[in-house]
């Protein structure tokens, strides 16, 4: 079974914590109506949300 580095970025402004900021990610990223569906796999875009 191989084994993949997954890449997600985002960015997050106006909150005044590290931590603030990856809660707020973290919340976009479980949202089911969130648009963060792209992710980079050992360098190569994936596109989730073309399925």
């Amino acid at each position: 079974m191989a084994h993949y580095k997954v890449s997600w970025e985002i960015d997050i402004e106006d909150v005044d914590t590290p931590r603030e900021a990856a809660q707020l990610a973290r919340a976009i990223m479980l949202d089911p109506s969130s648009e963060a569906v792209t992710f980079s796999v050992a360098g190569e875009l994936i596109d989730l949300g073309e399925e």
